[in-house]
């Protein structure tokens, strides 16, 4: 049986803001596709983060790994609040990518 592949959590944030970067540019064109596609750019973020919270499921979690958590609960509620449009803090979600970044470099090293 072929081993799996895993995909580095820091190349999973750099496709995302990738992806975000890409989507400014079509929310310049055509700013409803654009804000869709926002949301959904996020998407490939969520699923890595979610599958390795449930793979390390039962082992004791570092300081940084549950930051991150709370990180990932605090993008969702952002998230949820824009969708349902009782807030517009786009720019916040997108800091807190940042930040989750700067845990992932910083526990590297």
């Amino acid at each position: 049986m072929p081993r799996e592949k895993r995909i580095s959590e820091r190349k999973i944030i750099l496709f995302t803001a990738g992806l975000l970067i890409f989507t400014g540019l079509i929310r310049l064109i055509h700013y409803p596709v654009g804000i869709v596609l926002f949301y959904l750019s996020f998407l490939p973020y969520y699923i890595v983060r979610i599958n390795t919270i449930r793979s390390h499921q039962g082992v004791e979690k570092t300081t940084t790994e549950k930051y991150r958590f709370f990180i990932l609960i605090a993008m969702f509620i952002t998230l949820a609040m824009n969708i349902v449009g009782w807030a517009e803090a786009n720019f916040f979600v997108i800091f807190l990518l940042m930040v989750d970044f700067m845990l992932v470099t910083k526990s590297k090293f």
